[in-house]
């Protein structure tokens, strides 16, 4: 592997890490102080948090064919400009409302960016390696051996 390969796996698995570290497993460690600060209970956060992962879903195909079109790497960019604004919406947040618009907000940049673009991109830039690690991971994780696609072309976007 090159420097420069190098440099784009560090970069990509430091971004991913500090994401899905501030999306997906936020209310596990967050919950009950953020419940606590807004004044609901921890349930309501994670039902919130819930809504979050449906919002996501939902916009799971649009953001699909967007990468389809564009390619991962502006999606990736626009996901941190998304997260960044969601986390600051519910880092500010005083009322119920504020905290559920937030987690929507988070649901989306975590749709944008945990993942999917990143999906394409690899195969084309490890080639042979990517293959083999994707093949090691959807061998041991069910959720990647549903979400992942063994057919997907490489893509440089």
């Amino acid at each position: 592997m090159g420097r420069d390969q190098l440099r784009v796996v560090l970069a990509l698995g430091s971004t991913q890490t500090i994401a899905w570290a501030s999306s997906y497993y936020l209310p596990a460690i967050l919950a009950d102080p953020i419940a606590h600060d807004i004044g609901v209970s921890s349930t309501e956060v994670f039902a919130a948090f819930s809504i979050s992962l449906i919002a996501s879903a939902f916009l799971g195909p649009r953001i699909g064919r967007t990468i389809d079109v564009f390619g991962g790497r502006g999606v990736l960019v626009v996901s941190n400009v998304v997260l960044a604004f969601g986390l600051a919406a519910l880092g500010l947040a005083h009322s119920q409302a504020v905290m559920w618009l937030a987690w929507v907000v988070i649901g989306l940049g975590m749709s944008l960016g945990l993942r999917p673009p990143l999906a394409p991109l690899p195969p084309g830039l490890l080639g042979w390696l990517w293959w083999t690690s994707a093949s090691i991971l959807r061998s041991s994780n069910p959720e990647a051996m549903m979400s992942w696609s063994t057919t997907s072309k490489p893509s440089h976007g």
